[in-house]
C-alpha cells in the first residue's frame, strides 16, 4: 500500500467558523467544512467525513480537545488526497497551522485515511514547529 503524509506551511483559502466551548469538561467538536471531490471518498458524505475526523481528532487530543477553539477545512482531491487546513483562536488571535495531507496512490481514499489525518492533525496542533521541521527534514 502506497501512502504518504505531508505537512505544508501553506495557508488555506477556505476558512471555517470557530466554535467557542461552553464548558471545559465537555468535548466540543471542531468547526468542520468539507470541499472538493466527494467521489474521492466513496460511501461518505460531508457530514460523515466531518464526524469521523472530529471524533478521531478529539480522541487524539484527549482532555486537551475541550480547551481548543479549532476550525478545520478538509479538501478532497480526485487523485487520492485528503488535506486538512487547521486554524484556532488562541489568546485572542487567530492561528493558522501548516496544511496536512494524506496521499494514497494505489487505491481510493478510505475512512482509515481520515483517522490517519486526524492523528497527524493532533500532532501538528500539539507541536506545529516539530511537525514542520520533520517535514522539512524529509524533503
Amino acid at each position: 500500500m502506497l501512502m504518504s503524509l505531508r505537512v505544508q506551511a501553506v495557508p488555506a483559502l477556505v476558512a471555517a467558523a470557530v466554535l467557542q466551548p461552553a464548558c471545559a469538561t465537555s468535548s466540543i467538536p471542531p468547526a468542520c467544512q468539507v470541499s472538493g471531490e466527494l467521489s474521492a471518498l466513496p460511501g461518505m458524505d460531508t457530514q460523515a467525513i466531518c464526524d469521523l475526523f472530529t471524533q478521531d481528532l478529539n480522541a487524539a487530543l484527549g482532555e486537551d480537545a475541550a480547551t481548543r477553539n479549532i476550525a478545520v477545512a478538509l479538501t478532497l482531491h480526485q487523485r487520492g488526497t485528503i488535506e486538512a487546513q487547521l486554524s484556532a483562536r488562541q489568546n485572542g488571535r487567530d492561528v493558522t497551522y501548516p496544511s496536512i495531507a494524506v496521499d494514497v496512490s494505489d487505491r481510493a481514499l478510505q475512512s482509515d485515511d481520515i483517522t490517519r489525518l486526524a492523528k497527524a492533525a493532533a500532532q501538528v496542533l500539539n507541536d506545529p514547529a516539530a511537525a514542520t521541521a520533520a517535514h522539512d527534514k524529509d524533503a
